[in-house]
């Protein structure tokens, strides 16, 4: 009997061991589930950050196109600050030429306006002088 006690106590081990088994078994395939439910889960958030990631690929496309815009635009203010730049230089030039040729029209009239000025005074001092002679006369 003695195999006997042996065969059933090794049968008694295997069971433990079986039922231990079992049990972790249900343990695994209740972890699994969880972990599908998780990778499902993950599997979502990944199909929306694939949307999100599309969605600003567009925005990027519409920066990028209205950055060509924006350097067009900086372009063409460029070639008229330019052309402003020409232009104010010219009318600097101008209104320099313009300022030198009249000071010396101005300083010829005051010139003018001092001789006649003058002319006149010597007129109003010989008017005065046969004024005061007829005067003279008269009396």
């Amino acid at each position: 009997m003695k195999n006997d006690e042996k065969i059933l106590d090794l049968l008694e081990v295997l069971a433990g061991g079986q039922v231990r088994i079992e049990s972790e078994l249900g343990e695994l395939k209740e972890a699994v589930g969880k972990l599908d439910a998780r990778v499902g889960r993950l599997e979502q958030s990944v199909d929306v950050l694939k949307q999100d990631v599309n969605v600003l690929k567009q925005d990027v496309n519409v920066l990028k196109q209205d950055v060509n815009v924006l350097k067009q635009d900086v372009a063409r203010l460029d070639k008229s600050v330019a052309r402003l730049d020409k232009t104010v230089a010219r009318i600097d030039n101008t209104t320099i030429r313009m300022e030198n040729e009249h000071g010396a029209k101005l300083i010829s009239l005051y010139d003018g306006y001092i001789q006649n000025n003058n002319r006149l005074d010597r007129i109003d001092k010989k008017l005065e002088q046969r004024d005061d002679f007829i005067l003279h006369q008269v009396k």
